[in-house]
């Protein structure tokens, strides 16, 4: 069974959450997609090459996503996979 890590990154300057939450997820194994307006940002535990979620046929084999309202803004939420 698998449930869902939900992890919050906040920022006072454009993109500074962003860059948290990247910067989390390469420290910690994951590889993810770029970003891509509004929709989501794919994420893969490994060394991966992940497009763009329209692109993304198999959304089911991702390990999470990063969401935001607005990339540049001041929070950015990544929701992880996690085994139980």
């Amino acid at each position: 069974m698998k449930n869902i890590n939900k992890i919050i990154f906040k920022g006072e300057k454009p993109y500074e959450a962003l860059g948290k939450a990247q910067k989390y997820l390469i420290a910690n194994g994951y590889s993810f997609g770029v970003e891509d307006g509004k929709n989501p940002i794919g994420i893969k535990r490994g060394d991966f090459i992940i497009q763009r979620w329209i692109n993304i046929k198999d959304k089911e084999i991702l390990d999470g996503v990063m969401e935001s309202k607005d990339f540049r803004g001041k929070k950015v939420i990544i929701y992880l996979k996690t085994e139980v």
